[in-house]
């Protein structure tokens, strides 16, 4: 049921955007991202990809820019303990490429970076949505990082950091990996992979 839904968009809120159909007013709830990219698209007709949440006393239309972001919606949202909520701001807040490849790659680190998302909660993902995202998504497999095992705690603090700075997960982990150096603090190598970066 409402597979997608097209029409105008009316005005957005701060959670959604209220999309017009034939004089019906649908409002649905986005990603961040893609609420600002329908902010600007203010009476212009647009296709969003939706998902109807239904629960004894509501019901709630979530909507996505593309038919593979709510893919990963419908897996994330079949881990037990995550939420419709939670499930759009992991979409929101990590791109679609660096999502997969941190789940891929078992690095729960990137997942764990997401305001919500704890480190128990983000191998669960993990554990649950590996085998399954590795063979249903097509993503750019030279940005899959390699086993966390290769990365030191200061490293992954490091990349931390940097993602929480903006960083992209690839790039941050190239600069961090071409900045350490045995010995080096911590500060050290935030400063240096932000000088490489």
């Amino acid at each position: 049921m409402y597979a997608y839904i097209k029409g105008t968009v009316a005005y957005t809120t701060q959670t959604g955007a209220v999309i017009d159909v034939a004089g019906v007013g649908y409002d649905i709830s986005c990603s961040e991202p893609f609420l600002y990219k329908l902010t600007s698209q203010v009476g212009k007709i647009v296709t969003i990809y939706t998902y109807l949440n239904v629960k004894e006393d509501e019901m709630s239309l979530f909507g996505f820019e593309t038919i593979q972001e709510k893919n990963m919606f419908l897996n994330l949202i079949s881990v037990n303990g995550i939420g419709p909520k939670l499930a759009l701001s992991i979409i929101g807040g990590i791109k679609l490429n660096d999502l997969i490849s941190a789940i891929v790659s078992g690095n729960s680190m990137i997942v764990n970076s997401v305001k919500g998302v704890g480190k128990k909660t983000a191998e669960k993902i993990i554990i649950e949505l590996r085998d399954k995202i590795s063979k249903s998504f097509d993503y750019d497999s030279s940005a899959v990082i390699g086993p966390k095992e290769e990365l030191n705690d200061i490293m992954s603090d490091a990349i931390a950091t940097l993602i929480a700075l903006g960083y992209k997960e690839a790039d941050a982990i190239k600069a961090v990996k071409a900045a350490y150096s045995d010995g080096i603090s911590l500060t050290q190598l935030i400063n240096r992979a932000m000088t490489r970066g």
